[in-house]
């Protein structure tokens, strides 16, 4: 009887805690996507890396995208294994090896969340400055 009942408790814990489990979120695709087509939206972006060298361009993106959708659909960052963009305009810093991150700003304004979250905005400016 107590194997019983100890199968049974199990059972209702496994349930329990699969029921808690957070659901994976899914990015809407882009038939829901409400107004623009993809690129017709468009804000500006700057790399600074660590010796004050500046590239600036001109990021498309659609109606929706974060501003890590945009970047990486343009092939300007890349997303590394440890959750972090190291590598941007093909320029690499890693932390560990340098003490040197890139640092986002929006504006003149260093940005308080990740481009992970952030929604890009059109003629808004991005960019990314090497930091020590």
């Amino acid at each position: 009887m107590k194997k019983l009942i100890a199968i049974v408790l199990s059972l209702v814990m496994v349930f329990a805690f699969a029921a808690c489990a957070q659901a994976p979120v899914q990015k809407a695709d882009d038939t829901t996507k409400a107004a623009a087509p993809a690129g017709d939206l468009k804000f500006d972006f700057t790399v600074k890396d660590i010796d004050g060298n500046e590239q600036k361009t001109e990021v498309a993106f659609s109606d929706g995208d974060t501003v890590a959708d945009a970047l990486v659909a343009a092939g300007i960052v890349e997303y590394s294994e440890d959750g972090l963009y190291n590598t941007v305009s093909g320029i690499t810093y890693d932390w560990n090896e340098t003490q040197t991150y890139w640092a986002l700003y929006i504006g003149d304004e260093m940005a308080s969340e990740g481009i992970n979250t952030i929604k890009a905005e059109a003629g808004a400016a991005y960019s990314f400055v090497a930091t020590k």
